[in-house]
């Protein structure tokens, strides 16, 4: 993968959201590719790994950063990096 297209970041959702096909997740898998899952049993979230162009591109051995995804009333979306720890 080339610096160039190196977009990737990582994102929680509530699990209820995947067991219900909730439409913001859908939406928002429409958006990235996911290469990794994992549900964290404790908050009932899953945290999902995606490569997505919205993201912003990361240097090698950089950590990839968190997001999380803003909707609006009239339909839109987009992803905002979180900042902090």
């Amino acid at each position: 993968m080339t610096q160039a297209n190196r977009h990737i970041g990582r994102f929680t959702a509530p699990a209820e959201w995947a067991r219900c096909f909730k439409t913001e997740l859908k939406r928002v898998m429409g958006q990235c590719i996911v290469v990794r899952a994992k549900h964290l049993l404790v908050s009932d979230v899953i945290e999902y790994w995606a490569v997505c162009p919205h993201f912003r591109a990361i240097a090698e051995g950089e950590i990839a950063p968190k997001y999380r995804w803003v909707f609006t009333a009239d339909g839109d979306m987009w992803p905002e990096e979180e900042t902090g720890l």
